[in-house]
């Protein structure tokens, strides 16, 4: 337990006769403490630690404590005092508290906050408060302290020991308990397949052996930290299109070995989640257990349509360093990693790099539809979505989804969303980051999905309270509104659900759906309403033109050779690499767990993208005799040679193949006097899909026609 010690001993784990205060601990930050009793009152002081402190690399965020208390109940009170807290006045002036912790000598704990003489000083320059996302970026002459008293009651004899903080925690060891609980109350049934080995083929009908509503859950290790620390990763979904297959191995990524990698689930969309990339902001956490509590209920029919329609790739913790080292808003190495998605390095930021890969891996397979990061927000009340600023009509897409979580739990705000494109290139007023570098706008600018979004949750509570429309198909509606109070587990929780069932409403597939009862009636009136509602307000318009060209020189900048993830590529090489497997024995049988997943379509986002509309139109080829499957080598190459077209100098003038196809159909329409246009000729080029501008608008855009990291065909 050496290396959990923030420093020395003395000051972070002291005692006065039995009483003890200690912060050596996972997640547990307070030093130079000091312990005296008037009476019977036991006086704590001590002061939070920077992140990284005492290091070149130290940073001014200081705004996480977490510290215990054993043996204190021959004392009637204990008078807190906590020094070298950021200004966060607003914070605290909303009425922010301390959570305190109870726990019972089952080791079980009750979480809640202070309700009285709770004070916070300021300390220094009383200078204004920011009002961004950098709320940890404080000069550091100016800090808060922070008092408060909490009363020995007859309540406290059993108990083992008391826990104050911050925010309610959600250390690393309490994520991997919750893991292994969540694995082993949800195995993969044993039958799933009865061939042991991917290419075996199978001659039995294997939706007799586990029903297509079975759920899934599959565990493995995404990747290590800087420190070794697993960043865990769950696939939640049904066995409906479940394929025998297995995703590709990306480099780099899924170090364990010993542990296959998901199966495959046909034309599925993916939805990525993740939290915690900050490592103080634990009501991330509490959100995304919401969100697995109801993807992970058996009976709940949201649940079951949810797991039917879409695979869910959780990442909960993705800065396991920084919460096991106490820190607020920084990795081990002083960085906020939320503004380094752009050109994230294997070495320097392994888990950014992991999770940009695992989205360019389903990007790359048509499969990737939505990402959402988890965060909290100390000084804007309320839970609420940052978005980015799409042109008109996707935007009336992205702005959808927020008001659809907005009508499914009374404690999001739909008001106080923004998906402007001040708030994509803003930067902090410290570190002069851009917010260009943070999750939803990087991985926007290596996929161009339109939903991408980082969801805000405040420490403390909101302003308004949302009446909902009761549920349509539901006689018993459960949903409680907790009024505008501070905060609980059950406000973060019901958020993380909304979330989620928000998903079923864009597709208007929720059998409790609360859209029939609602003032519009039906998904195409609101979105009609959000067609207005946009126009007639700035932060939520459709980008602008300059804002298109701020985003399309982004991405060349990012897909310049020099600058451009080699994660990209590898992604890119495992998906064409585990295609050319299956497009190598077209004759062999491809075990499925649903052949109307395998053959309908491709999803309404997948026909957004002109490539893939051809695809679906176009009739399927005949399968060949017998292809022999591409090597390792081949396929590297493979993915080389579709990586220089998009690199390629961009050419001045149309290939002469493309010259030629277009100008001999007008010559042979003038010959015989027709009066009608000469069609379009199809582009031949793999990476050039037909757009409706014709050939000069293809070629414009021939260089990032693929977004800008779609490197080749998949």
């Amino acid at each position: 337990d050496d290396d959990r010690l923030r420093g020395p001993e003395s000051m972070v784990d002291v005692t006065l006769g039995d009483t003890r205060v200690w912060s050596s601990f996972d997640s547990g930050n307070l030093t130079d403490i000091e312990l005296s009793k008037e009476g019977d009152t036991l006086h704590v002081a001590g002061r939070t630690r920077h992140d990284c402190e005492g290091q070149p690399c130290q940073t001014d965020n200081r705004s996480w404590y977490h510290f215990r208390v054993a043996n204190y109940q021959s004392y009637r009170s204990i008078h807190f005092t906590i020094r070298n807290l950021n200004k966060q006045t607003r914070l605290y002036r909303q009425g922010h508290s301390p959570t305190v912790g109870r726990t019972d000598n089952k080791g079980e704990t009750s979480w809640g906050r202070f309700t009285n003489n709770v004070d916070a000083i300021l300390c220094g320059d009383a200078d204004s408060d920011f009002s961004d996302e950098d709320v940890a970026d404080r000069t550091a002459t100016v800090s808060l302290t922070l008092t408060c008293q909490y009363h020995v009651t007859k309540a406290d004899t059993n108990l083992k020991h008391l826990s104050v903080s911050f925010s309610q925690p959600w250390s690393y060891d309490g994520m991997q308990q919750a893991l292994a609980q969540i694995t082993s109350s949800h195995p993969l049934p044993p039958d799933l397949f009865p061939a042991c080995t991917p290419d075996a083929s199978v001659s039995v009908d294997i939706a007799r052996l586990v029903p297509d509503d079975t759920l899934y859950c599959h565990r493995e290790t995404l990747a290590h930290s800087l420190e070794g620390r697993l960043v865990d990763m769950l696939t939640i979904s049904s066995c409906h299109g479940l394929e025998q297959s297995r995703e590709g191995r990306i480099p780099n990524l899924f170090p364990d070995k010993s542990v296959s990698r998901a199966h495959s689930f046909g034309t599925k969309p993916v939805v990525i989640v993740s939290a915690r990339v900050h490592p103080g902001e634990s009501p991330g956490s509490i959100v995304l257990n919401g969100l697995l509590k109801l993807l992970l209920h058996k009976t709940d029919p949201r649940a079951v349509e949810l797991r039917k329609r879409y695979v869910f790739k959780i990442v909960p913790m993705l800065n396991p360093d920084g919460v096991f080292r106490g820190h607020y808003r920084a990795d081990t190495r002083g960085v906020n990693l939320n503004r380094h998605y752009n050109t994230p390095q294997l070495d320097k930021h392994p888990t950014i790099h992991a999770l940009k890969s695992l989205a360019a891996y389903h990007h790359y397979k048509g499969r990737l539809f939505a990402y959402i990061d988890l965060h909290a927000h100390a000084t804007k009340r309320g839970c609420f979505i940052y978005g980015n600023n799409l042109e008109a009509r996707r935007q009336v897409e992205n702005v959808l989804f927020t008001k659809l979580v907005a009508l499914n739990t009374p404690h999001f705000e739909f008001e106080a969303c923004n998906l402007s494109e001040k708030n994509m290139f803003s930067k902090g007023k410290k570190d002069t980051l851009s917010k260009d570098g943070s999750s939803r706008v990087g991985l926007f600018y290596a996929t161009d999905i339109t939903h991408c979004y980082t969801l805000e949750c405040n420490y403390n509570t909101g302003k308004v309270v949302n009446t909902l429309s009761p549920m349509d198909g539901n006689d018993v509606d459960n949903t409680q509104t907790l009024g505008n109070l501070p905060y609980t587990v059950a406000h973060w929780e019901d958020v993380g659900q909304a979330v989620g069932i928000a998903f079923l409403d864009l597709k208007e597939v929720n059998p409790w759906s609360r859209l029939p009862t609602s003032e519009w009636g039906c998904l195409s009136a609101l979105r009609s309403w959000i067609v207005s509602y946009n126009r007639n307000t700035p932060k939520m318009r459709g980008a602008s033109q300059a804002c298109r060209g701020r985003v399309n020189a982004a991405r060349r900048l990012y897909a310049n050779p020099k600058q451009l993830p080699p994660l990209l590529l590898a992604a890119q090489s495992t998906a064409m690499r585990m295609q050319g497997r299956a497009d190598a024995n077209p004759t062999k049988p491809v075990a499925s767990r649903s052949s109307r997943h395998a053959s309908k379509a491709p999803s309404c986002h997948n026909l957004s993208k002109p490539r893939l509309r051809q695809r679906a139109a176009a009739p399927a080829p005949p399968a060949p005799a017998q292809t022999q499957a591409p090597s390792r080598a081949a396929s590297g190459s493979r993915a080389a040679q579709s990586y220089a077209h998009v690199l390629a100098p961009r050419s001045t003038q149309p290939p002469a193949s493309m010259r030629a196809s277009k100008q001999a159909p007008l010559a042979r329409s003038v010959e015989q006097g027709s009066r009608s246009l000469p069609q379009r000729p199809q582009l031949s080029s793999p990476g050039m899909p037909r757009r409706g501008g014709g050939e000069k608008k293809a070629s414009r855009r021939h260089p990032l026609s693929l977004r800008g990291v779609q490197l080749g065909p998949t």
